[in-house]
């Protein structure tokens, strides 16, 4: 009962935090002390995208780490744009890297004032033939 309301709250707190997460099921929910839950990967160690906008340009950046396991990690991210309550498509890019970790940065210019903007990032993290996915979404920002 316990775990179902930390689970619970945890979820609560990505939602209002303005940062979604979708794990595979290869994480789980930790609990390092009382109170205090975390997801944990297999292979992923951390993602961190990053949604900057100033004079209608968007700089799209992030780093995802592996664990020393890791072989190798693809991604994809993509810009989307709200419209009424939904979320539409305006660019996207992707890599692979080799390795545990990797970094990218982006830009896209030209995005229409007053919008909100967010990025989706996909990462798949190897580790020989074994992988997980995860998406994870940025913060919200206003051209």
């Amino acid at each position: 009962m316990r775990k179902r309301i930390a689970s619970a709250l945890l979820c609560a707190a990505f939602v209002v935090g303005g940062i979604g997460i979708t794990a595979s099921a290869s994480s789980i929910l930790v609990e390092k002390d009382p109170g205090e839950m975390t997801l944990q990967y297999t292979y992923l160690n951390s993602i961190n995208p990053s949604l900057s906008i100033s004079n209608r340009t968007a700089t799209v950046s992030g780093t995802i780490k592996g664990y020393s396991s890791v072989t190798k990690i693809n991604y994809s991210v993509t810009l989307e744009v709200k419209e009424g309550s939904s979320w539409r498509y305006v660019n996207a890019w992707s890599g692979t890297k080799a390795g545990s970790s990797t970094t990218y940065s982006y830009s896209k210019s030209d995005l229409t004032s007053s919008k909100t903007y967010r990025t989706k990032t996909v990462a798949t993290i190897y580790s020989g033939t074994k992988s997980e996915t995860i998406t994870v979404y940025s913060v919200e920002r206003k051209a």
